[in-house]
């Protein structure tokens, strides 16, 4: 199971000078800064260490890190 700390690590490795501990899980990366090529690297990164796999057409809703949790730590996807 993956968990917010392991979001941050990711987060911290990928967006050089972010501080991942002072964003809130709820908070959207856009509304923290983070732009989108460092979110698309970020995904790629948690699929990468974490073997999640987050489809094309379920990226956009991925937008904060409670997003990604309930979306990889849940088994069922609605469409």
């Amino acid at each position: 199971m993956i968990t917010s700390e392991n979001i941050r690590a990711v987060i911290q490795d990928i967006v050089l000078g972010f501080d991942a501990s002072a964003l809130k899980d709820d908070q959207t990366f856009r509304d923290a800064g983070i732009d989108s090529l460092d979110f698309i690297n970020i995904l790629f990164a948690i699929d990468e260490r974490h073997g999640t796999h987050i489809p094309d057409e379920h990226v956009k809703q991925c937008n904060s890190i409670q997003a990604i949790l309930d979306y990889v730590n849940n088994p069922v996807h609605a469409d």
